[in-house]
Formats: C-alpha cells, structure tokens, sequence
C-alpha cells in the first residue's frame, strides 16, 4: 500500500513539474526556426507535380513521424495500421484515417495540451502508401490502379502525386473517341461530400494552364467521355500525345466494299523495316493497300469508318480521299482505331479523267493482269500472253504494249473483250479501236484485272490460211488419185 501512495504521488508530482515548468527561453527563437523548417518540409513532401500538399489525406500503409518539441520521447515512427489507430504516450488514442498533417498536428496538440504548457507538435509524412485511381471511359484498359508515390527514400524522402496522363498512359492510353476536352475528376471529400472537376485536358496540355489540376489524389475517379461527334482535325492532336495509344500497337480492322481483297487487317505504325508496319501513322489509306488497294468502282469520296466506342454505340463518319489525293484536305487520311470498320462503296458512273489519276496512287494496286489471246507474227496458232498494267489502263495502252498487235496478220478494226463481272458472270463485247481516242467505255474502256483481250485474225491472214490450207489438200489428194488409177488398173476397183 506504501509502495502504491508513494508511486502514485511520483506521478501527480511529474504531472505538476509538466504544469509549472516554464518553457526553456533558449529556445524562442531556435524553436521558431526550427518550426519553419518542420512547416517548409511539410509543404514540399510531395514534389515534382504542383500539388498542395496540405490537402493529402492519410490513410492505411502510410508512415508518419511524429515530433513534440522538447520531448523527443513522446514522438517517433508509425505506420498506420488497418485501423487506423497510434497511440502516444499520455493521451487517448486517436484515429489518423482521412486527417491530412495539419488536422492531426492539431488534435495531438489539443490532447497535449492538457498536460504540456505550449506542446509544439510537428507530423511529418516519411513514406507514403499507393494511391488508388479509378479510370473509365474512353480507355484501352479500364480499371482500378494503385500508383506508388514514392520517388526517394532516406534522410530525406520525396513523393510525387500522379497526374492525370500518367495513369491514363498507365492504362493503356486514350482511344481516339475520347473528348479530351471535358475529362472529369470525381472526387470524395471529408464527411461524406463528392466533388465532381471538369477538366479541359487538351487546352491545359497547350497553354500550361492550372497544372495542379491534373494532379490527382488517392481515391479519384478519373472519366474520360466519348465525343459525339468525329472532328478529322481533332484525331492528329490526341493520337499523338504522350497518353494516346501507341502508334506501334497493332489496330485489327475491317475493310469492305471495293477493294483487291476485303477481310481484317492488322495496322501498325512505328518506324520499322517491317512490310507491316507504315513507317507513320496506321491510317486509311495504310489500310486499303493492305487489302491490296481499291477496285476501279471505288468512290473515294465517300467512305464511311463505323468506330466502336467504349459506351457501346458506335460513330459513324465519312472520309473523302479524294480530297487527300488532291491534297486539299490531309487530315481526309485519318488515323485508325482498333476494331474500326471501312466501308468503300461503287460509284454511280466512273469519271475517267479521275480514274487514270487515281490508277497512279498508291491506293490502287501496284499493278493489274491482263491477259493477250491471239495471232503471234509467223505463227499460225494463237497465243496466250500476260502483262502487268496500272489500274484504269486504256485498252489502247495494253495493246500498243502487247507484242505483235501492231501487224498485217492482226485485224486493227475490232478486239474482243472477256470480262469477270463483280457478280461473278462473264461478259464478252466487242470493241472498235481507235488509237486516237480518249479513255471511254466504248472505243477506249479502263482495264481491269483479268481482263482478256481476244485479237482476230485479218481478212488478209484468213485469205492465206486458205490458200495455204488448199495447197495442202491438194497437195494430199493428188497421190490419193494415182493410187486410185493403178487400183483400177490392175482390177481391183471399178470407176464406172
């Protein structure tokens, strides 16, 4: 019982000491110092991206130091348990979660101050724990990401919040449907309070703008919101910022209509040897050559591109590589998307001075198949010879190149022309030539791959195959009649 009274009043008279004991007055000034020092790292502990630090709020994983001023031993190193709880010496426990530095410096100091004169306390934030953001929308990999913080470690550790193209480039970038201009931070706040931030990514990116509000902070929400509608001009800015897609990951589309060989492609881009890859960007016209360019029935002015988007509903949009080829409109070429659909339709009627110009791009084939049936100068028989043309090539041309058409056995009138039909049926016609004629369907029609040329015999070479192949009958029948004679002769046959 003695030993109990005697540490009992061991410990009212410490507390009494604490309550009387006059603040050391070496120190005003040293201790001011040193609190500006204390307050100027805590403002700096994350660094690099802009953000106010006061506003960080703690949370489970985080690592804190705690100094009371003069009493190095109430302080110390916490790591905040799942419960958020620590516990110091001399006062009730207390619950850090959700408090940034400054309101947990405050309600230690509160509890302090019950049983120190002028507590001065410091809370200082040595290792952070990941933050966790949530991005949805117009991304190629939505979901949930914890971002490490932390960027240095030792004496003077440094942390670095995330910003809002770090994490989009952490999931797997921007999709070209996305409206960078109205991308929202949710965001949730003490006592149960939601703040919803827009931001104009894309002015910020060019102006510089409030920066700090691409910082994001532990819980946020980050929206990206589908466009409503395509701008061609928009696509070349947000494909190739530093959080878009990367411009060497493949894009598996779909191209129909009036192309060599309709089907899906993979387009890359990068810089690359590779015959897969385009050297640039993977845009439309990457695309058509891949399907081994367009037919002559092609309209380049309207190509529809149906582009899936993260909501679900498609956007459907027009292209006109006309314009591209003039070089009216380059923006015309657009960037593709993965899982974008090209859709070339035929035209009403072919413009021939624009389908010899367009058989000159590099959106048609390299080259077409055009097959030569007929006489060969010297040659009795016909042949059958192949030559490679440019798409929309004149009759004229393919004959001028054809050897031997320009000859007396040929007829120079009239050829014969087989055609495969996009149907699937077989046409013959017959053209009259004229050499001096422009490019018409008539007398000078565009070819097309597999086209057969037939080329008949002239009036002059039918007139000496048949004297020809009379001498050989004649030739054959006058021995035949001798042998007859000597048959009668000798009696075996009667002529009568």
């Amino acid at each position: 019982m003695a030993y109990w009274i005697l540490n009992k009043g061991m410990t009212i008279l410490t507390l009494i000491t604490f309550l009387i004991l006059p603040y050391p007055s070496i120190a005003q000034g040293q201790y001011s110092s040193k609190v500006q020092r204390n307050q100027s790292r805590l403002s700096q502990v994350p660094i690099g991206s802009g953000v106010n630090t006061s506003a960080y709020r703690l949370g489970v994983g985080d690592r804190i130091r705690i100094d009371i001023l003069g009493f190095p031993e109430y302080g110390g190193e916490y790591l905040i348990a799942p419960n958020g709880i620590i516990h110091l010496p001399w006062i009730e426990a207390i619950s850090v979660l959700n408090l940034t530095q400054q309101e947990l410096q405050e309600k230690i100091t509160t509890q302090y101050a019950e049983i120190l004169k002028r507590p001065f306390v410091t809370v200082t934030v040595t290792q952070v724990r990941p933050v966790t953001i949530t991005i949805t929308g117009e991304i190629n990999h939505p979901g949930v990401y914890p971002i490490d913080l932390n960027i240095g470690l030792g004496a003077q550790p440094r942390f670095r919040y995330p910003t809002i193209p770090e994490v989009l480039t952490a999931a797997g970038g921007t999709t070209l449907s996305a409206n960078l201009d109205e991308i929202q931070i949710h965001r949730s706040l003490s006592g149960n309070q939601k703040q919803v931030i827009p931001i104009n990514l894309l002015q910020l990116l060019k102006t510089g703008g409030d920066m700090e509000s691409l910082v994001l902070q532990d819980g946020d929400l980050v929206f990206v919101p589908t466009v409503e509608t395509i701008n061609l001009s928009y696509i070349p800015q947000v494909a190739t910022l530093s959080f878009a897609t990367p411009v060497d990951k493949p894009r598996n589309v779909t191209i129909i209509g009036e192309v060599a060989t309709p089907g899906k492609y993979a387009i890359i881009g990068g810089e690359s040897r590779s015959e897969l890859r385009t050297g640039g960007l993977p845009t439309v016209s990457w695309a058509i050559r891949s399907a081994g360019g367009i037919t002559q029935y092609a309209d380049l002015r309207n190509i529809t591109i149906n582009r899936q988007t993260k909501t679900g509903k498609p956007i459907n949009f027009n292209v006109n590589l006309w314009d591209f080829v003039q070089g009216k409109d380059l923006y015309q070429n657009t960037i593709l998307q993965d899982g974008d659909t090209i859709i070339i339709r035929p035209v009403d009627s072919i413009d021939f001075e624009e389908a010899i110009e367009i058989g000159q791009t590099n959106l048609s084939p390299e080259n077409i198949r055009v097959f030569i049936v007929g006489e060969k100068p010297n040659n009795l028989t016909g042949i059958t010879r192949e030559i490679r043309l440019p798409l929309n090539t004149p009759m004229n041309q393919a004959l001028l190149a054809a050897d031997g058409f320009i000859d007396r056995r040929v007829r120079q009138t009239s050829v014969d022309l087989v055609r495969v039909n996009r149907d699937g049926t077989v046409s013959k016609s017959q053209i009259f030539i004229d050499l001096s004629a422009n490019l018409n369907d008539r007398t000078n029609p565009p070819l097309q791959d597999g086209d057969v040329i037939i080329l008949s015999r002239s009036g002059l070479a039918r007139f000496i195959d048949f004297v020809t192949t009379v001498d050989r009958v004649l030739t054959l029948v006058e021995p035949v009649r001798e042998f007859a004679n000597l048959l009668e002769i000798l009696g075996y046959i009667n002529n009568r």
